[in-house]
């Protein structure tokens, strides 16, 4: 196996089938309406690769195999200082479950010594247990573990739909949104999400609802979508008291999306205004 650059005509391929399937995923998630995700997921891609496959330090290559003339994958890496993430890899339906991907992912480490690159991360769902044991397999470690213990409790009653003023309302979500964070409830996340984004059509300007909306993106997974929620709400002059967790947040969405050079420069600022922290 052997990795290609993507021609323009597979990328504009890659890009419509990607962009649909990142929409349906949104769609499904609640996070998007049907109307707007199409869309809003294209400007996602937009945003991470405006030069297409000559992006600087984004690489996306087709998986190619002798013997056959055709692409049989997608990998998409970004590196920078030594670090690289890999941000999609997809082994095309017709050749799962032949060892094609274990073969990429050896083909891609080769790559990332030739180009001096000393450490290789990526993101995978716990659900998706096929591609954990893989990467395991070829000896991605554990990074990050969140884990959340269940506390036996009668339900308390959220009060965010009765909540008249904005402190009220604003109160109210956070709660929600905890509440769903602590359960791992995705339904209770993405209704505070919905009642966050609602509530910032009327305060486009409040700097808490957009750090609000960057925490509920990444409790639901969504770290890309997180991260100009948790710059906005620094650039509108967030709390202290939500700054410091607002900086770490962004700090470490910046790392998970391998944007490295980001995730330090924000976390110095971080120490730099709150040594104690």
């Amino acid at each position: 196996m052997y990795l290609s650059k993507m021609s323009i005509t597979d990328y504009q391929d890659y890009l419509t089938y990607a962009t649909h399937a990142y929409a349906q995923d949104k769609i499904q998630a609640g996070t998007w309406s049907p109307a707007e995700a199409q869309t809003l997921a294209a400007e996602s891609f937009q945003r991470l690769l405006p030069d297409g496959p000559n992006t600087p330090d984004h690489y996306v290559f087709s998986l190619m195999q002798e013997g056959i003339d055709q692409p049989i994958g997608i990998l998409w890496i970004h590196a920078q200082d030594q670090k690289a993430f890999i941000y999609d890899f997809e082994i095309n339906s017709a050749y799962r479950g032949q060892g094609y991907g274990k073969a990429a992912l050896k083909v891609a480490e080769q790559w990332a010594h030739t180009q001096g690159i000393r450490e290789i991360g990526l993101h995978v769902f716990a659900h998706n247990q096929s591609a954990y044991h893989l990467y395991k397999k070829m000896g991605y470690l554990e990074t990050d573990i969140s884990m959340v213990r269940q506390i036996d409790a009668e339900p308390q009653p959220t009060q965010h739909a009765t909540a008249t003023t904005f402190s009220e309302k604003l109160d109210s979500l956070i709660a929600l949104r905890e509440s769903g964070r602590a359960s791992q409830d995705t339904a209770v996340l993405k209704e505070a999400l919905t009642g966050f984004q609602d509530l910032i059509h009327a305060h486009p300007q409040e700097p808490v609802l957009h750090y609000q909306i960057g925490i509920c993106f990444d409790n639901l997974g969504f770290t890309n979508d997180a991260i100009p929620h948790y710059e906005r709400a620094i650039s509108l002059g967030l709390g202290e008291d939500d700054l410091r967790r607002c900086y770490l947040g962004l700090g470490s969405s910046y790392r998970v999306t391998g944007q490295y050079a980001h995730s330090l420069a924000i976390l110095e600022k971080a120490v730099e205004q709150f040594p104690e922290y």
